[in-house]
């Protein structure tokens, strides 16, 4: 089953032995891992909560940019890509991802929030957060999941 290494706080599927493939540490065993933050992937549009993702109460959005690599390398494999699949073209893929995440000014003062995985296929970047805001956020979709399924 693939969940979030409690160590490194990237989403595995653990070994046999439960190790955690990206950092070697067992996901099980969390007595020295950081359970103060969690993995959270946010898409391009969402309902926000009015929290910084330490927690602090602030109405404050700041709006994080990631752009595609255009390095030698990557275009060779888009070529690549593109070559071989005819489903899938360069003008279908993403060039910028862009997310509005909220952050006070003291978590400000150290720059925007930056993204441990980007998928720019999917339009979604992925931070770490505290795990309230993390808890926060799902309640926040939750509650705008269920008013849209009831039509409001």
């Amino acid at each position: 089953m693939v969940q979030e290494c409690p160590h490194c706080h990237t989403r595995v599927l653990p070994k046999e032995d439960n190790l955690c493939p990206a950092c070697g540490k067992n996901v099980l065993d969390t007595i020295q891992a950081d359970l103060s933050v969690r993995s959270l992937t946010v898409k391009g549009a969402v309902t926000l909560p009015y929290c910084c993702t330490c927690c602090t109460a602030t109405d404050r959005i700041v709006t994080v940019r990631e752009k595609f690599p255009e390095n030698e390398l990557a275009k060779f494999i888009e070529a690549l890509i593109d070559y071989r699949s005819p489903h899938f073209s360069p003008t279908e893929r993403r060039r910028t991802v862009i997310v509005k995440l909220p952050q006070c000014k003291e978590c400000g003062k150290k720059g925007k929030p930056k993204p441990t995985h980007v998928d720019f296929e999917h339009d979604e970047m992925t931070f770490l957060v505290h795990y309230k805001f993390y808890e926060y956020y799902w309640a926040v979709q939750n509650r705008y999941n269920a008013r849209r399924a009831a039509g409001g």
